[in-house]
């Protein structure tokens, strides 16, 4: 719906169980509002070893951009944000 793609521990696009894919508000000094957008996942061999999430042995995380937004950054405007979720979903 948003055009996210994502590539971790070598496996593209992949949702595999457990998978998290976080829309974090962020507040700038200057008072405007951006939205970043992650996904975090296990590693194959994290799941095969059924290994516990350490600070050490953290599952992997990678900061997505939303294409649909202006700038290339990995943030996006709160009215970029909105137009592209309303957008997505037949809001507008």
């Amino acid at each position: 719906m948003l055009g996210l793609h994502w590539n971790l521990d070598g496996r593209a696009d992949d949702i595999a169980p457990g998978t998290e894919l976080a829309f974090e508000l962020w507040q700038t000094p200057q008072g405007a509002y951006r939205v970043k957008v992650t996904v975090t996942v296990q590693t194959l061999r994290q799941m095969h070893e059924a290994q516990e999430f350490t600070a050490a042995n953290p599952p992997a995380r990678q900061v997505v951009t939303l294409p649909a937004c202006g700038g290339g950054t990995s943030a996006c405007s709160w009215d970029e944000f909105r137009e592209v979720a309303d957008a997505a979903t037949g809001k507008k």
